[in-house]
């Protein structure tokens, strides 16, 4: 029997920094095996790109830092889907309310689901009502979320 066709996440986080989402994501990427061929874009560079990179994770980053960063998601799009359209991505991870934002028009670039972990309460409401129905799934790390 052929062995199954690895999955193969995107993870879209917000920052290059080592936060508490962040370690949330390096604890899941240690429970994943050899089924799970994770690739990761960060919309900003430091010790997390350098901590996935370290896991043998390919790791892509956009300098697209604070709310500024919104006003150049156009660009970063086109960039993120002329290099992922051909590595096989099968859904993409968004880690957080901005990742999202950036996630699901790449995800409509690409064909692909969007699987959005929210970690905090910004834009909550409808604002974040409207994000999620764009997603094909939505987990909260917490019964605050």
């Amino acid at each position: 029997m052929p062995s199954p066709e690895p999955i193969r996440p995107l993870l879209v986080a917000p920052y290059g920094e080592y936060g508490g989402s962040e370690m949330v994501m390096m604890r899941l990427l240690d429970e994943f095996d050899d089924q799970i061929q994770m690739q990761a874009l960060l919309l900003g560079g430091g010790r997390f790109a350098e901590a996935l990179r370290a896991e043998g994770i390919p790791t892509e980053v956009e300098d697209l830092p604070g709310k500024k960063g919104l006003l150049r998601f156009p660009g970063a799009l086109v960039r993120a889907r002329r290099h992922f359209r051909d590595t096989g991505v099968s859904l993409i991870h968004a880690n957080g309310t901005k990742a999202v934002m950036f996630a699901i028009p790449l995800a409509r670039m690409l064909g692909v689901p969007v699987l959005w972990m929210k970690h905090d309460h910004f834009w909550d409401g409808l604002p974040s009502k409207v994000l999620a129905r764009f997603c094909a799934r939505l987990v909260c790390v917490s019964e605050a979320m």
